[in-house]
């Protein structure tokens, strides 16, 4: 059985989700910059139909596990070199 905070968890953004596009769909919101609901529902997915989103994923997740890397090599060789940590370089 589900939890009522996990259920009213659910039920606020959703109800506000709703309500926001109900209120642009009845042009009493007139957002320039924010797109309604819809619109962005509809934008993802064409991404997901085009393939387009799972490219920038990829492309994504391929620039922060480099970045991981580097940043994890750099740092060990900085702690290693620097004596911060007595075990470095040892057998």
């Amino acid at each position: 059985m589900v939890s009522r905070p996990r259920v009213v968890g659910l039920i606020v953004p959703l109800t506000a989700i709703a309500v926001w596009q109900l209120l642009v769909s009845a042009d009493v919101l007139d957002y320039e910059y924010l797109p309604a609901p819809r619109e962005v529902a509809d934008a993802l997915a064409d991404l997901v139909r085009t393939g387009e989103l799972a490219d920038d994923l990829a492309h994504t997740l391929g620039v922060a596990l480099a970045a991981a890397v580097i940043t994890l090599t750099v740092g060990a060789r900085w702690v290693c070199s620097s004596g911060s940590f007595p075990h470095c370089g040892r057998t």
